[in-house]
């Protein structure tokens, strides 16, 4: 029906929220701001709010949570990308993705 057909596209993921809530909490009013504060391009932040990036890199994700002060958490991005082990057991590295690589879905 077309209603069922609105409300499935109105659904935001993880990560689309968790650039609005950092939009937020930062005092950010662009993409252009947030953008400067992560270390990504306008690009970057807008295919994240229009769900158009299938995949975060790590070091992305871990700007938005610093920027955040822990507020919001790198995982936000990175579960719904099907990314496992995140943390190093010292808590500060990826092991399944370096500080630069890109995350990308696992088929377990």
């Amino acid at each position: 029906s077309f209603s069922y057909i609105i409300s499935v596209m109105n659904i935001q993921t993880s990560a689309q929220i968790a650039v609005k809530e950092a939009m937020s909490l930062t005092g950010c009013r662009t993409q252009e701001e947030i953008a400067e504060r992560i270390g990504v391009s306008q690009n970057a932040i807008w295919k994240l709010l229009n769900g158009r990036s299938k995949t975060t890199k790590y070091k992305t994700a871990l700007a938005f949570e610093k920027v955040t002060n822990g507020a919001v958490s790198r995982f936000r991005f990175l579960e719904e990308q099907g990314a496992t082990n995140l943390e190093s057991p010292n808590g500060t590295e990826a092991t399944s993705a370096g500080s630069g690589d890109t995350v990308t879905p696992t088929n377990n």
